[in-house]
């Protein structure tokens, strides 16, 4: 009765993802669509070269 394991940890991007999903759904978006929407974001931070920590804010906003 110790914790969980290790390996059994949910991870914070997991749950993030999972209330994303649900959002596009109790507002009627297309399934997946603030996933899509932050994929994009991050890509195009990556291209114009902005640093890991400013764009973590556009994935976290996603």
């Amino acid at each position: 009765m110790g914790g969980a394991a290790p390996g059994d940890r949910v991870r914070t991007a997991e749950v993030i993802a999972a209330l994303s999903l649900a959002t596009d759904l109790g507002v009627g978006l297309p399934f997946e669509h603030g996933l899509q929407s932050t994929l994009v974001a991050v890509r195009l931070a990556e291209r114009l070269g902005v640093d890991a920590g400013s764009s973590g804010v556009g994935w976290r906003s996603g």
